[in-house]
């Protein structure tokens, strides 16, 4: 697989304050949301969950907290953040360009899909395609990115925000929204995957979900 031309980037934020402040702090992402999305995880309890751009490891910890025994499987891009992580929160972390998923992945299933300040990093185009395509696999999409916040490529090519989001956007995938909140500089959207309407809607939906493997 040439992961020379990947998109992924790694976890990164702190405050609006300080971000500027500390641009080589890439694996860390600022708090807003995250008694929120601790929250909807203990309240949507899976038994697996993907973390796309593992970062610190702060939404793989939640996922940890929500099910001990739940498998969580990171997907990043970075060496250094690999090695430094701690190895008791995930199964497995890939290390790959999250776009590769899905030539790499055509067919798993998995309850939580988990990308924190991942979005904005790729081209409006792969972020879409890559929604579309995480959507027919998952119960549960939930994404944390920022909106209308300048970062440039101060650390390399790929630490640039290259495209912007807003709420309404995501209506556009006509999948049930749970939640679509803005704090401050931040949003947080969580959109039902087509898994978990084919679980709420047995008569009208039908799949094979259930003989297709976890990632």
């Amino acid at each position: 697989m040439n992961l020379s031309n990947f998109l992924l980037l790694p976890n990164r934020g702190g405050s609006r304050e300080n971000d500027l402040k500390d641009r080589g702090n890439m694996a860390s992402s600022t708090d807003i949301f995250d008694e929120r999305i601790q929250t909807f995880l203990k309240n949507c309890s899976n038994d697996s969950y993907l973390d796309i751009g593992i970062g610190e490891g702060k939404f793989g910890k939640m996922a940890r907290i929500a099910n001990k025994k739940a498998r969580i499987v990171g997907v990043e891009i970075s060496q250094p953040i690999i090695d430094s992580c701690d190895k008791g929160i995930y199964d497995e972390i890939k290390k790959m360009n999250v776009m590769d998923l899905i030539h790499s992945y055509p067919d798993f299933k998995v309850g939580m899909v988990m990308m924190g300040d991942v979005l904005e990093h790729l081209k409006k185009s792969d972020g879409i395609d890559f929604i579309n395509y995480i959507l027919y696999r998952c119960e549960y999409l939930l994404i944390k990115y920022p909106q209308m916040y300048l970062q440039f490529a101060e650390e390399g090519p790929y630490d640039g925000h290259v495209s912007m989001w807003f709420p309404e956007e995501f209506e556009k995938f006509k999948c049930p929204i749970k939640i679509n909140e803005t704090e401050e500089y931040m949003n947080l959207v969580v959109l039902q995957g087509f898994i978990g309407i084919a679980k709420a809607n047995k008569k009208r939906y039908k799949t094979n979900y259930e003989s297709v493997r976890i990632i």
